[in-house]
Order: structure tokens, then C-alpha cells, then sequence
């Protein structure tokens, strides 16, 4: 969002609906706070959510805006109580797809809400935008819309001013010597972290520190595993953060093993930093900036169910420095590859808005 607004703000008037506070920002745009829910029922919590912002919406008075940019399928009932000329969905993620996950009936619940109003979404907006290829494909599968033709355009922007991109071999902590593995998201099950406890219980013998960035339900659970394996000396939970850049300029690997990626943001940072990214890749799996990356070139794609040959690949490239330095210029390219396709100018192009 922060650099959806700094594109489109230097010719448009930007009003922020959100249910967080507002932010500090250097341009000018109105910010508006939407009310919480105060409380909800697991079994139905999507739909309460969403009618919630439904007649929250409906009873202010907004003016009639020329495009609504709408980036949480919680707005399904909400859209149309804003009066604008153009609606279009920012699809993030196939949420339902990440609860398909799950096995229980509360999953399953969930999934069903999910699939409604993110259906509910796409047939009342104009335009729908996905981050990949295979969300689009995700998207028509499981939510059954066998011609769902949305626009692709990968989420990569450039660095807001600012911003300071430094590779980890430009700022590397004093203990150069040790190899530093980053593991960045929310800690759920799908993306399956205790998958990293594994791997540094096999790699206890050699100089190597783990750092896992991310909050979630998990936390407690994963930090006591770590205990139960005695890594808990090399595996730091660092919790949440507003600021993942200071740690992917100090971590020498990625290590993403998750089920799903609509796209795979984290993934896209790390190769902006240099650093080496290895992602899942297995049958049944679905990253979507996988089908970009070339795997020994500018990223390794691995099969985190196999442990052991994970970290058969992750020894080798200890061992090569060539290949690991080919591998960070490569995911450099990459990243800037990337961030060539220009996000923000072909939304612009397709809504038909004054770009600078």
C-alpha cells in the first residue's frame, strides 16, 4: 500500500481507508480509521467481519471516488456502499487457498466464507489484479471460476526514499565468519518453519546462526521445539518487526520453505539485499515467484520435505563460494528485473490515470 500511494499521490487525490491507525507519511492524503469488531464467533468470524465494514461504510458520508483500489476480501460486502466510477480488486493472496491447509472443520468453515466474498469481490469490481500466474490459476480452481481472466502483475516495487538497500556482504556484522540463514513470515502452519528447526539441528556442527523474523500463533509451540532440540542456543525468535531490511542485511540465506506463495514478497526482498534464496519446490506446492527464478542461477528451489537433502544442497554451497557469489549477483538481477515491469505505471495505463 505505502508504495501503491507514494506512486499514484504526485496526480491524484488519495483517500486510505484502513483498520489500522494512520501512518506517518511525507505526501498528502487523507487517512481515515476504520472501527474494529468488537467481537466474533470463529464459526462465521469472515462474514462478521465483513458485514461489519459494510455498515460501517454505509453510514459515512464519502464522496463518490473515480477508482476504488480494494485489497482485503473482507470489503465483499462493502464495495457496494462506495459510490465510484471504477472498482478494482488487489488480490494479495488466494486466501482460501491458504486455509485449504488446514484439515479441521474450523479450516474448512473458513475456507467456505473465504471463497464467498473474495468471489463476491471479483464479481463487483471492474478489474481484479493477482501477483502471479499460479494465483490466478489457485483462484479459478478454488473458487470455481473457470474464466477468471485478472491482470498479472507481480508486486515488486523499487525502494521508497529513504529506504536503504545494502547487501549482506556490504554490511555483515563483525562475526563475518558465521553463516547467517533469515526465515521471514507469520508463523502458521503453512509455511512450516519447524521445517528450519530441523535444519539447524543438522547443521549444529558448523558456524551457522538462525534468525526467525515473524509472529504468530506458532511461536510458543516453535520456540519450545527449538528448546526440545537444544538449538535454541543458534535459533533466535526475534518476533514481529516493522523494519525486515536490518536483518536481510545481515543474513547470508533465505530459507522459505512455505506451501503457498501468491507471489512470495520475502522472497523478492531478500534477492533485492543479495541474499540467496532457497524456496520450496515439490509437487502440490504452489510460489509464485518461483516460476521466475532459475534454479542454481539466481536462487536455489528445494524440497523442504526432504530434509536431509536440503541440507545436502545448503552444505554444497558452503563449500563454494563461486557459486554462492554467482548466486547473490543473480538474485540482484533478478530482484531489478523485477522492478522493471513498473506496478504502479501499468495500473495507471489500465485505469487510465495521470502517471509522473
Amino acid at each position: 500500500m505505502r508504495n501503491l500511494v507514494a506512486g499514484l499521490c504526485k496526480n491524484q487525490d488519495i483517500t486510505i481507508l484502513s483498520y489500522d491507525p494512520p501512518s506517518d507519511v511525507s505526501y498528502n492524503i487523507e487517512q481515515i480509521t476504520l472501527p474494529q469488531l468488537k467481537s466474533s464467533y470463529w464459526r462465521i468470524a469472515p462474514l462478521q467481519h465483513a458485514w461489519h465494514y459494510r455498515n460501517v461504510i454505509r453510514a459515512m458520508a464519502l464522496p463518490q471516488f473515480d477508482v476504488l483500489l480494494a485489497m482485503d476480501c473482507h470489503l465483499g460486502f462493502a464495495v457496494a456502499s462506495i459510490r465510484a466510477q471504477h472498482r478494482v480488486y488487489i488480490s494479495l493472496s488466494c486466501v482460501p487457498r491458504q486455509e485449504w491447509f488446514g484439515s479441521n472443520q474450523r479450516s474448512l468453515l473458513i475456507f467456505a466464507q473465504y471463497a464467498f466474498l473474495e468471489r463476491l469481490l471479483i464479481r463487483r469490481s471492474d478489474l481484479t489484479i493477482v501477483a502471479s500466474d499460479s494465483q490466478r490459476g489457485e483462484i479459478q480452481r478454488f473458487e470455481l471460476l473457470p474464466k477468471f481472466n485478472p491482470m498479472i502483475l507481480p508486486p515488486a516495487f523499487p525502494a521508497l526514499e529513504g529506504e536503504n538497500i545494502k547487501g549482506a556482504y556490504e554490511e555483515k556484522s563483525q562475526n563475518s565468519d558465521v553463516v547467517t540463514f533469515l526465515t521471514v513470515c507469520r508463523l502458521v502452519p503453512v509455511k512450516r518453519v519447524d521445517r528450519i528447526l530441523a535444519i539447524a539441528d543438522r547443521l549444529r556442527g558448523l558456524n551457522c546462526r538462525f534468525t526467525i523474523v515473524g509472529d504468530g500463533p506458532q511461536l510458543e509451540t516453535l520456540r519450545r521445539h527449538a528448546e526440545l532440540l537444544n538449538v535454541d542456543q543458534f535459533v533466535n525468535f526475534v518476533g514481529g518487526t516493522s523494519q525486515p531490511e536490518t536483518f536481510f542485511r545481515q543474513a547470508d540465506f533465505l530459507l522459505h520453505p512455505s506451501n503457498y506463495e501468491s507471489f512470495g514478497m520475502v522472497v523478492f526482498e531478500a534477492m533485492r539485499h543479495g541474499v540467496i534464496p532457497l524456496c520450496s519446490k515439490s509437487d502440490g506446492l504452489n510460489i509464485g515467484i518461483a516460476a521466475f527464478m532459475n534454479n542454481g542461477v539466481n536462487g536455489m528451489l528445494v524440497n523442504f520435505n526432504d530434509v536431509d537433502a536440503t541440507v545436502s544442497t545448503i552444505q554444497q554451497l558452503l563449500g563454494n563460494s563461486d557459486q554462492r557469489k554467482r548466486l547473490r549477483q543473480g538474485a540482484r538481477q533478478l530482484a531489478k528485473d523485477l522492478m522493471g515491469q513498473n506496478y504502479v505505471q501499468k495500473l495507471s495505463i489500465a485505469l487510465n490515470l495521470k502517471v509522473a
